[in-house]
């Protein structure tokens, strides 16, 4: 190929030589400028694809570091006002402390920077609600469904209107209904030992005294009515009526119904909660009048430090015992009773509550002398 080049070059005019040897320099030298110029690409697509990994890199150690760090303080959030994904971990943690208010403002500024986050709307729709305020919550829910948010969301958001809008109504009857068929093998709790103790005697059970096994059915019905006043803090108007029967089909003597009414009031303020209640009860043992109570009670609590509820009850009641066929003496057993209730509720978590609390209860004289005490 070299021979064939230089005996063309030969053939040539000295000025076409020229061109020629130029021509054939710029064509052999081509190859190896494009290599150099490819050679020189690489570099560039390998530091820039380097910096898109450590940048990605530094963003997920970011994310491990914050959640690394444990909770967000507040002087991160004065700091850094304007992260968004700070500030929604920052209301996170202040609603697992039951901190709604905090968690409320953080949501708020998250809103502020972007408004079209339509499920940290949503999210804040919710802790408003959480802090009765259904007047907002509702406004931020509606905001929310105008938005791009997942079916499920937009479930529960419906619910929660609904919930919204049934708590504006000003009377609320609630229906609770509960029945139920129990099997019980020695419904009259006869002794193991077929003896009783009379008079300190031993003395054997009668045929009919003895263990019986025995079916019956539960009935328990419950109507609930309360009547918001109007006012700010929340007044409202109660009554109840509860029935109970547990009818037995065999031991007939042991059949009990109960029938009971109240009505009351609940007036709150900042300071206490006050409810008085006035309440009649008909107790029937063995399809007879047994009892009749009627009477009144007091209640009083108060919210302190956000978990502890302490509270504290009177109730004064008259009893009223009949002498049915199972018991000829009940009428001796008439009388008033004094009942008294003081404790405290402490909030574990928001499904969870634990109370503790001392119950005191004085006979009246012409009943007993005595005074009972029960924790």
């Amino acid at each position: 190929m070299p021979i064939k080049i230089a005996m063309l070059i030969s053939g040539l005019r000295p000025s076409s030589r020229i061109v020629f040897a130029l021509f054939l320099a710029f064509f052999l030298t081509l190859p190896v400028y494009a290599e150099q110029k490819n050679e020189s690409e690489i570099p560039t697509r390998e530091t820039q694809a380097s910096l898109q990994t450590d940048a990605t890199a530094e963003q997920s150690l970011e994310k491990k570091r914050l959640t690394r760090a444990g909770k967000v303080t507040f002087g991160e959030i004065f700091a850094d006002p304007d992260n968004v994904d700070l500030n929604l971990q920052y209301a996170q943690e202040q609603i697992n402390e039951g901190r709604f208010l905090s968690a409320a403002s953080a949501l708020e500024r998250i809103l502020m920077i972007n408004p079209e986050l339509s499920q940290v709307r949503a999210f804040y729709a919710m802790v408003l609600f959480r802090v009765d305020n259904a007047i907002e919550a509702e406004r931020e829910f509606n905001l929310a469904l105008k938005g791009t948010i997942p079916p499920e969301l937009h479930n529960e958001i419906n619910l929660y209107l609904r919930k919204i809008r049934r708590g504006k109504m000003k009377t609320h009857l609630t229906l609770r209904q509960s029945a139920g068929f129990g099997l019980d093998s020695n419904r009259n709790a006869a002794p193991s030992s077929k003896q009783n103790l009379v008079s300190d005697t031993m003395t054997d059970l009668s045929a009919q005294n003895g263990k019986q096994r025995d079916t019956n059915f539960v009935n328990i019905t419950g109507l609930d009515l309360s009547r918001d006043l109007g006012f700010q803090a929340g007044h409202q108007l109660l009554a109840s009526f509860n029935y109970y029967l547990a009818e037995q089909t065999i031991v007939d003597s042991l059949d009990i119904s109960s029938y009971q009414a109240q009505i009351g009031a609940a007036f709150k303020n900042r300071f206490l909660n006050v409810t008085p209640t006035y309440y009649f009860n008909h107790t029937l043992l063995s399809k007879e009048t047994f009892l009749r109570t009627n009477g009144g009670s007091i209640a009083l609590d108060r919210h302190l430090f956000k978990r502890f509820n302490p509270f504290a009850a009177m109730k004064l009641e008259h009893q009223d015992f009949q002498s049915i066929a199972e018991n000829s003496a009940g009428h001796e057993r008439r009388g008033n009773q004094l009942q008294g209730v003081i404790g405290t509720s402490f909030r574990i978590n928001p499904n969870m509550n634990i109370s503790i609390g001392y119950t005191l209860y004085v006979n009246p004289p012409d009943v007993s002398n005595s005074c009972q005490g029960k924790g």
